[in-house]
């Protein structure tokens, strides 16, 4: 990743009785690894307004947990006179699925390209309106561009952010989230039930010890079926998702001969206003039932919570998914 730094002069129109221009010089570079701290701090500053913001902890975490971080210049800032971090922009290094491909093998080899993710991506209040996010993504754009194994690029955001990223050459996937009425009850007792008469258990994930299976279930029910998701590595699931998705992720386990093999896993997270996010879940494809899973180790979770569910539905347009290729 490329540390080097370049100055940016913007001529800014000033209003007043007679317009005038000011020049305004801001330096474009990698951040230094000494930096992430200050770099946290800003970021949580930036994305106080939303409602549930972010602490400075939870961007530190992302970079020092992420397996394929780099080094610290893969953040991109800019920086005023005053020495101060403005703006930022972080370039991710992700490994994304092709599906399966056909080779007249027993086994069907699984088919892979190399990303550029973006994120991170925040501005000062008192220097927005000046073209500095865009002009961050486009430093990034090149540097993954540069790259001689970097494909594509893809990042998460807003959707009254789209016009940005379209206009450098994004284009845009929308995801429907589905908010549907859960008869606590019913499912509680189904559940109950379940567990009670069959081999099956249910527990939180347990790390290193579950990695290996929470792998082999997570390439077969999803990177082999679905184009487009993360390939997770071993270090990805023990560095990265066993912290960021702490005790919530659960597994149903399955006993046979003395041994307890995983056939599905599920991770849950408690929002507002009294409802419950599905975060992702998997299972063993080649045995399992995906409704049944879902009610069951879904039961299981929610008959040991206190959170009172409402009972609500309606369809979500959550934030847009971009890719440029």
């Amino acid at each position: 990743m490329s540390s080097l730094s370049r100055k940016v002069r913007l001529e800014i129109k000033q209003e007043s009785e007679q317009t005038t221009t000011k020049t305004l010089e801001y330096e474009i570079r990698g951040l230094r690894e000494d930096e992430i701290p200050t770099w946290a701090n800003f970021c949580a500053s930036v994305f106080a307004i939303k409602a549930n913001p972010p602490p400075a902890s939870y961007f530190e975490r992302h970079y020092y947990n992420d397996p394929n971080r780099g080094d610290s210049s893969s953040i991109r800032v800019m920086i005023d006179t005053n020495g101060d971090i403005v703006s930022s922009c972080r370039i991710f290094s992700k490994n994304l699925s092709l599906g399966e491909v056909d080779n007249n093998d027993e086994e069907k080899k699984l088919r892979t390209i190399e990303a550029g993710g973006i994120g991170e991506v925040c501005t000062s209040p008192l220097h927005r309106r000046r073209g500095l996010s865009k002009i961050l993504l486009q430093d990034a754009l090149s540097i993954m561009r540069e790259s001689t194994s970097c494909r594509v690029s893809l990042l998460h955001a807003a959707h009254t952010f789209l016009p940005v990223y379209r206009s450098r050459g994004y284009e845009s996937t929308v995801s429907l989230w589905s908010l549907a009425t859960i008869d606590k009850t019913n499912l509680f007792q189904h559940a109950k039930k379940y567990d009670d008469a069959s081999n099956c258990k249910f527990r939180l994930a347990e790390f290193p010890h579950d990695t290996s299976r929470l792998q082999f279930l997570h390439q077969q029910y999803s990177e082999r079926r679905f184009i487009g998701c993360v390939v997770r590595s071993k270090e990805y699931w023990d560095m990265y998702l066993s912290k960021e998705l702490n005790e919530r992720i659960h597994v149903m386990t399955t006993c046979n001969n003395d041994s307890n093999t995983i056939q599905a896993w599920m991770s849950l997270r408690p929002r507002a206003e009294g409802r419950m996010q599905l975060i992702e879940f998997g299972y063993n494809v080649t045995s399992l039932d995906s409704k049944k899973i879902i009610m069951e180790v879904f039961g299981i979770y929610l008959s040991t919570t206190t959170i009172n569910y409402q009972c609500r539905r309606r369809i979500e347009t959550p934030s847009t998914n971009c890719c440029l290729e």
